[in-house]
């Protein structure tokens, strides 16, 4: 456990190098502690974000052209070029034309993390997306 707790004023300190001040030490920055491997957190990030959310009152537009942020893209052999991607705000239905940096192309398939094949996808929903013409 003293393990732990090193380990978590260890980071604390470095995140504050970056001028990022967590609330722990006064600042403004909401930090939540959890563990990839283990799960361990993940509800109270959930529940801090959709907490954040509701006070900052973010919302975005369910209709209308989609915005996007790409996280990841490559080719995969079979399916072409494989954006990952989470539409920021309006929606990204199957057939709509897209611009990512230099390359375009026209939405062929969507398909959600557990691979499930959808018409449309709304903002927050991370998706994998093919009908790129290049890898962007």
């Amino acid at each position: 456990i003293n393990e732990r707790v090193g380990a978590r004023a260890r980071v604390l300190n470095e995140i504050a190098s970056f001028g990022l001040i967590a609330e722990d030490f006064g600042g403004d920055h909401q930090v939540v502690q959890l563990s990839a491997r283990t799960g361990e957190g993940v509800d109270e990030l959930v529940e801090s974000l959709s907490i954040q959310a509701e006070v900052l009152e973010l919302r975005a537009h369910k209709e209308g052209p989609a915005e996007a942020v790409v996280l990841n893209a490559g080719f995969e052999k079979g399916r072409g070029v494989v954006v990952d991607a989470v539409v920021k705000d309006g929606k990204l239905s199957v057939g709509d034309c897209v611009v990512v940096g230099h390359t375009l192309g026209r939405i062929k398939s969507i398909h959600d993390g557990g691979g499930n094949a959808l018409p449309s996808t709304y903002p927050g929903i991370p998706v994998r997306l093919t009908g790129l013409r290049d890898v962007p």
